[in-house]
């Protein structure tokens, strides 16, 4: 994180993305954003730009720094039920109390990473369970594209 923050920071990531969102949507009707992590805060920026069609952010947690960031377009939040370095709960009551109309807030049982395979903090049923949810967010996402 040190690293990132020091180097790329949270605005310049937020314009390079922007960038490739402006370049894709020439050749794409629909175009989603989603990240992890750091990347999960930066498609949360990216939310406001009003260029995405949706947003999905998996363990965001520097989110908590820009809650009042409304979303232009849907938006899914996905975040474990523990964090070690702040709140988690605090985090999503703030952020459901927003009542931002196109967010909706997902927390499932385990820490950080819970999705990654990889990860010691893999969980099988919650990685199970999220993914699903992800899915089916972006399968409604796509399907109103052809209303």
């Amino acid at each position: 994180m040190q690293n990132f923050t020091q180097n790329v920071g949270f605005e310049k990531g937020v314009q390079q993305i922007n960038q490739v969102i402006v370049e894709l949507k020439q050749q794409y009707r629909r175009f989603g954003v989603i990240g992890f992590s750091v990347e999960a805060t930066i498609a949360w920026l990216c939310g406001e730009n009003k260029i995405c069609d949706f947003v999905i952010g998996c363990y965001g947690s520097r989110i908590r720094n820009y809650v009042d960031v409304e979303p232009t377009c849907p938006t899914l939040l996905v975040f474990a039920n523990k964090e070690k370095a702040f709140d988690i709960h605090k985090l999503v009551d703030v952020l459901k109390k927003k009542r931002y109309s196109f967010l909706q807030v997902k927390s499932f049982e385990g820490s950080h990473g819970f999705m990654d395979s990889f990860s010691d903090n893999y969980k099988k049923l919650s990685a199970h369970l999220a993914l699903q949810h992800i899915n089916e967010f972006v399968q409604k996402q796509l399907s109103e594209s052809f209303l």
